[in-house]
């Protein structure tokens, strides 16, 4: 929107995309851990990321415990998760996706408070 409305040199934008150029660098995803939803569904406790560089893309659970590739090139839907029979192609792109998310998990704060405060933000849900 912001190249659209005349913007100099906007960070980033969607109108090559939309032109059909393809997008330089990586396509990045994140979806953190809902503490209000995890009740319903443990699959709501673990944080999802999505990596794509070129024709795969990986998918996979923060805690180490699933990882999804899709060869998006062949499989634009992503419907078979090939993972099993490429794990160098796993390793190389979660190497480089460790890179990509650099923010600090969300608890880690927690260390800097006193241990009153991190008992009262634990009794209201906010830490476990």
């Amino acid at each position: 929107m912001l190249e659209l409305s005349g913007v100099a040199d906007p960070p980033w934008s969607l109108v090559d995309a939309l032109a059909g150029v393809p997008r330089p660098g990586p396509i990045q995803a994140a979806e953190w851990p809902d503490v209000y939803k995890a009740d319903v569904a443990p699959v709501y406790r673990t944080g999802w990321r999505l990596y794509r560089d070129g024709g795969m893309a990986l998918v996979y659970a923060t805690d180490g415990s699933r990882a999804e590739l899709y060869d998006v090139a062949q499989d634009p839907r992503m419907m078979e998760d090939i993972a099993a029979t490429a794990p160098e192609e796993v390793a190389r792109l979660r190497a480089l996706a460790d890179t990509a998310f650099p923010e600090a998990p969300p608890a880690s704060a927690a260390g800097s408070l006193p241990p009153e405060s991190v008992e009262m933000l634990r009794a209201m849900g906010y830490l476990e």
